[in-house]
């Protein structure tokens, strides 16, 4: 069974390199992506089960990857969305089998 913890635990590189912050308060958890242009919090994100902060980690670390890989500001390619999503539903996969990533 997926536990907050195994989440944290899969995900802790993302965290740490600032992708996104995830932030345990009074009514549970919060993911949130800091958009530094701007100087704004964004996509902040009340997480009340394991599914529901692992899923919004993914779309955080989806973000990033679509940054890093479409560095010309043009629309994706199909193959690039692939890309993105084939890596998001590996890690998905990581993370229910309680793995640990190790690298970004």
């Amino acid at each position: 069974m997926l536990s907050f913890e195994n989440v944290l635990d899969c995900f802790a590189p993302i965290i740490q390199a600032g992708i996104c912050e995830v932030l345990l308060t009074r009514h549970g958890y919060v993911a949130m992506e800091w958009d530094e242009e701007e100087r704004k919090w964004f996509n902040v994100t009340h997480c009340d089960t394991p599914e529901a902060l692992r899923e919004a980690i993914l779309s955080a670390y989806e973000g990033y990857l679509q940054l890093m890989l479409v560095t010309d500001c043009h629309i994706p390619t199909e193959e690039e969305i692939r890309t993105i999503q084939k890596r998001s539903a590996d890690l998905r996969l990581l993370c229910n089998s309680h793995g640990k990533m190790t690298i970004i």
